[in-house]
């Protein structure tokens, strides 16, 4: 199977890797796909799913259907379209790829292709950057990351610039995601509480500043030592749990500045006899919903679709001449209350 992210459809899974090697020019204009048949035992799906996947490989305009003999590949000026932006991202979480299906949404709209680049893990550095500036795209959407020196636009997602820098980006209110989850568990009777922020690995230290502020406007004078700053992987870890518990005994909620790290805290409380949410609370953000069964999680949407969707609008408006200032734009987010979280007794 084809290296996209495990949550998408089959389907879409085997679009995605046919489309990746027509623009990496496997497939040229005019060659034909192989059957369908073939296309299954390839990739490990029933002739079925192969044939949706080709149909998506039609809608987006990068072959044509030739009955009896698979499909045709045609170049994207061939189809209709004025061009293509392109997206980067190295990440396999739904709440990535729906920012790609937010920008597809809005291209296809206008006319436009959306190459995807990179895999799982991916990162930058020069030696992509000229595979990007060989591309043939018009600009590009970059998520949680930056380029720098190519000769067209680029807008970064889900990340800003830090005082001092200057760049374009779209982004979600992450300050008010922190401050949002504060407010709820505040709003509940929770006092003793705990956030737990991966900002020293990640883009989350906006988050960690609004579930301060929000502690401190409710009149928590410890307020700062009740944020727990680490890395990704160790916020995921049993030592952060320990750390909690010996600083805090009596902790009713813990919160994370994204919804993994909380669905891991779930199930290592519920080891160690710890009912969630009847003896601690846990929270997160971000919405990721794969992480959410078998327990809702509380988290913060942070409409990544939305996200997507209007980086690719302004990008195309940049392409097209019509918006002359720098891009900087952000999207609301709002409270997605779960089972995670109880109301305290007043």
């Amino acid at each position: 199977m084809p290296q996209s992210s495990p949550n998408l459809p089959k389907q879409q899974q085997v679009a995605d890797a046919l489309i990746s090697e027509i623009r990496d020019g496997r497939w040229r204009k005019g060659d034909k796909l192989p059957a369908e048949g073939e296309l299954g035992k390839r990739f490990g799906v029933n002739k079925l799913t192969a044939n949706k996947a080709v149909g998506i490989l039609v809608g987006q305009g990068y072959c044509r259907r030739s009955r009896g003999r698979g499909g045709t590949v045609v170049a994207w000026e061939d189809g209709g379209f004025k061009g293509a932006i392109g997206c980067f991202q190295g990440h396999t979480l739904s709440y990535f790829w729906e920012m790609l299906r937010g920008a597809q949404q809005v291209a296809l709209a206008r006319g436009y292709l959306v190459q995807y680049f990179g895999s799982p893990g991916a990162q930058g550095g020069p030696p992509f950057e000229r595979r990007l500036a060989r591309s043939g795209i018009l600009g590009l959407l970059a998520v949680q990351t930056r380029f720098n020196g190519l000769p067209f636009p680029v807008v970064s997602l889900d990340n800003r610039p830090k005082p001092g820098e200057d760049w374009e980006f779209v982004d979600c209110d992450q300050y008010e995601a922190g401050r949002l989850l504060a407010r709820h568990l505040l709003d509940q009777g929770h006092r003793r509480i705990v956030f737990v922020s991966h900002a020293l690995s990640g883009f989350t230290g906006p988050r960690a500043d609004g579930f301060h502020d929000a502690l401190t406007e409710a009149g928590i004078k410890d307020a700062e030592s009740r944020i727990v700053r680490t890395t990704f992987e160790t916020a995921q870890s049993p030592v952060i749990l320990d750390r909690i518990f010996a600083t805090w005994p009596k902790v009713t909620a813990i919160a994370y500045d994204c919804d993994p790290p909380a669905a891991h805290a779930i199930w290592m409380l519920l080891e160690r006899g710890r009912r969630v949410p009847e003896d601690v609370s846990v929270a997160g953000i971000g919405n990721v919903t794969e992480f959410h069964r078998p327990h809702r999680i509380t988290t913060v949407d942070q409409h990544p679709f939305e996200v997507g969707a209007r980086a690719a609008e302004l990008l195309l408006d940049r392409i097209e001449g019509r918006r002359p200032e720098p891009i900087r734009d952000v999207i609301p987010v709002h409270l997605v209350p779960g089972s995670t979280v109880r109301k305290l007794r007043r």
